[in-house]
Parts: structure tokens; sequence; C-alpha cells
């Protein structure tokens, strides 16, 4: 949503987010693409590079609306994936053995 946001006005932002969420959080597989092209359809001519950036991978953006809706939100984050590369820069950090061989 931040990519998509980044290319609209700051006036058009809370309209437009409120229609990326109704796509994101659609009941059903089948609501999600219908929300989709109404999102495409009302903003398509106004904001026509943030609807570029939203339909670029659309199947992708709507594939957790296949799972069970109490497995959607562990699906839709990256935060597992994020922290996991996180430990890995904290893990292969080199760490002086000493206060003296930090100064060279």
């Amino acid at each position: 949503m931040g990519n998509i946001l980044a290319k609209v006005p700051e006036e058009g932002r809370p309209e437009l987010a409120a229609h990326l969420r109704a796509v994101r959080d659609a009941a059903t597989p089948e609501s999600g693409p219908a929300a989709a092209t109404d999102l495409v359809n009302r903003f398509g001519g106004e904001f026509p590079a943030a609807v570029a950036c939203f339909t670029e991978d659309l199947d992708g953006l709507l594939a957790h609306l296949r799972l069970p809706a109490r497995h959607r939100i562990c699906c839709r984050t990256t935060n597992l994936i994020e922290r996991s590369f996180e430990e890995e820069r904290r893990r292969t950090k080199v760490i002086p053995r000493s206060p003296m061989s930090a100064r060279r």
C-alpha cells in the first residue's frame, strides 16, 4: 500500500487507501477482484501511476484471499521474512575482540 500511495498526492490518499483496504480485506475470493476492478475504474484516470503499480501483480496481491479468513493475516505480512534477514545481519556482524583492536 505504501508504494501505491506514494504515487498519489496527499489529498487523494485517504480515499484511495480506503479502496485498497477494501480489496485487501475482501470477504471472499470473488469479491476481491470485483473490488479491484472497481478501484481501477474509479482511480484509473485520476492516478494512472498508482493504478499501474496496483495492477502490475494483481494476482499476487489477491492470492491470500484463497486461504481461510483466519490464516490471511499471517500470509499477508512480511514481518517474519524481515525478521529473519535482520537476524542474519546480526549474526554476520564482526565484533572486535577487545577495545584496543577496535581502534585500528
